[in-house]
């Protein structure tokens, strides 16, 4: 169980990928959104976020339920 930090291109550019799609972007959606909506629907939009996320994974077939 030792970390290692990743070295590889592929390792980095999936890392930074995911910080961007799933970090940056939402919480920009958010902020867009809050221009357009009161902060209350603003933030229980982005508490469903991750439900939205399992629902299409299961859609999309992408991750089984179990």
């Amino acid at each position: 169980g030792v970390f290692q930090v990743p070295t590889t291109i592929s390792a980095l550019t999936n890392i930074s990928a995911l910080a961007v799609l799933a970090t940056l972007l939402p919480i920009y959606f958010v902020f867009v959104a809050l221009r357009y909506i009161d902060s209350t629907k603003a933030s229980i939009l982005s508490v469903l976020e991750p439900i939205v996320t399992i629902i299409l994974g299961v859609m999309l077939e992408l991750h089984p339920i179990c």
